[in-house]
């Protein structure tokens, strides 16, 4: 009766409140390695922590890759609402040992993140749990620059069928 009990209680609080945000927000499954696409795993962040993924996606423009990345909440520089997109610092002149990297004394790549439509959900740019997380297939549609020191980079979500499709 008290399994019953606690079975019904979970169901309510979960219909009346929905999900629990940071179930509602997980990253989606892993897929299937694809070894024809050009592929990064790992953690990007800023300054040296930038340069695997900065030098990865500028040698596969126009080009469509698969990405799993990690970027701590602390060196995220961006926003998920409106145009999505992040900044990683990859240069700095005689930053200050508690100042942040910006525009005023540093250069970078902008990675900007086109939304398309319908969605592709499991192509994603999500903050999970206090990590950005890019994860799924992407066209590298352009990367162009330097404008006020920053190089610019479009990435389209693309579908599985799709990035399958363009081996």
């Amino acid at each position: 009766m008290r399994s019953t009990r606690t079975l019904l209680v979970a169901c309510v609080l979960i219909f009346a409140c929905g999900t629990p945000p940071e179930e509602a927000t997980a990253p989606p499954p892993a897929q299937a390695s694809d070894e024809s696409l050009p592929f990064f795993q790992g953690q990007a962040g800023q300054l040296d922590a930038a340069k695997g993924f900065v030098d990865f996606i500028a040698a596969h423009e126009k080009e469509i890759v698969r990405l799993d990345v990690t970027i701590e909440e602390a060196d995220f520089d961006g926003s998920l609402e409106g145009d999505t997109c992040f900044v990683l610092w990859d240069e700095c002149d005689e930053l200050e040992s508690d100042e942040a990297p910006s525009s005023m004394k540093c250069s970078g790549w902008s990675y900007a993140f086109e939304t398309p439509d319908p969605p592709v959900p499991e192509s994603t740019l999500q903050l999970f749990r206090g990590t950005y997380r890019v994860e799924g297939y992407f066209a590298v549609v352009g990367c162009s620059g330097p404008h006020q020191g920053l190089m610019g980079c479009t990435l389209r979500p693309v579908s599985i069928e799709d990035a399958r499709a363009s081996r």
